[in-house]
């Protein structure tokens, strides 16, 4: 029988990859493994000797899919019940943007609802219109920079309130969760100004002549008892200032 020794090929911070050697000293295959984010279990794969690529890509995938099982995107099972043709999980955009609708909370921690979602909503809507399909990985500082300069049809505060919301989704995807898995993004591609508040449209409009001033007591007044519902002083006021246009 052969005799198998372990050796660490170095530390990582997600799982281990070992080698498996045999009482020759020479190496059996190699084995990757992490925990179970469920029950602590380990998790684990081997590999023939000099495959050590493939172990680390492996890894990598199942760092990928236990993020997103802490981040509530997805549920974790185990390698050997999955079907066998579930390509590599690529977290776009879009899949994120919806979590973070989920997840948003006010600041009490109550659910958010009303005018509030409606907005989140939104603003949601319009961004992954704009990077939906785009793996969150590849979210690059260009591809926001393209869309920022680029046209807005929904109007100035629409763009304005989708820059506001893109620039937190983001900041939340270079943060750690709250379960401890790590950041998504290791900066945030949004480094553009917030753009200023649009001036309101209501300075455009001229303001009332003193004949449509007039105009507007009577027919307020007539509207509901009659003209002697104006009082005489009020009434002299509109005539003055009726005859001095």
């Amino acid at each position: 029988m052969v005799e198998e020794t372990k050796r660490p090929l170095r530390r990582r911070r997600f799982g281990c990859i070992l080698e498996r050697k045999g009482s020759t000293g020479d190496v059996t295959s190699i084995e990757a493994r992490y925990i179970s984010p469920i029950n602590g279990q380990r998790v684990s794969k081997r590999f023939a000797p000099g495959r050590r690529g493939d172990a680390e890509d492996w890894l990598e995938t199942e760092r990928s899919i236990v993020d997103l099982h802490r981040r509530g995107m997805m549920t974790w099972i185990p390698p050997r019940d999955r079907d066998g043709n579930t390509l590599t999980p690529k977290l776009t955009f879009g899949v994120f943007a919806d979590g973070y609708v989920r997840r948003h909370r006010r600041k009490d921690g109550a659910e958010i609802a009303g005018s509030t979602l409606r907005n989140l909503r939104n603003d949601i809507k319009h961004l992954k219109e704009a990077f939906g399909d785009v793996k969150l990985a590849e979210l690059t500082e260009e591809l926001v920079t393209e869309w920022y300069y680029g046209p807005h049809p929904n109007g100035e505060w629409q763009f304005r309130s989708e820059c506001i919301r893109l620039k937190m989704l983001l900041r939340e995807a270079c943060a750690p969760s709250s379960k401890g898995a790590p950041p998504l993004l290791a900066e945030n591609p949004f480094t553009l100004p917030i753009p200023p508040e649009p001036e309101a449209g209501s300075s455009d409009i001229p303001p009332v002549t003193p004949d449509e001033l007039y105009h507007i007591y009577i027919m307020r007044c007539r509207a509901i008892r009659g003209c002697r519902c104006i009082s005489r002083p009020v009434r002299a006021a509109c005539a003055s200032a009726r005859s001095a246009v």
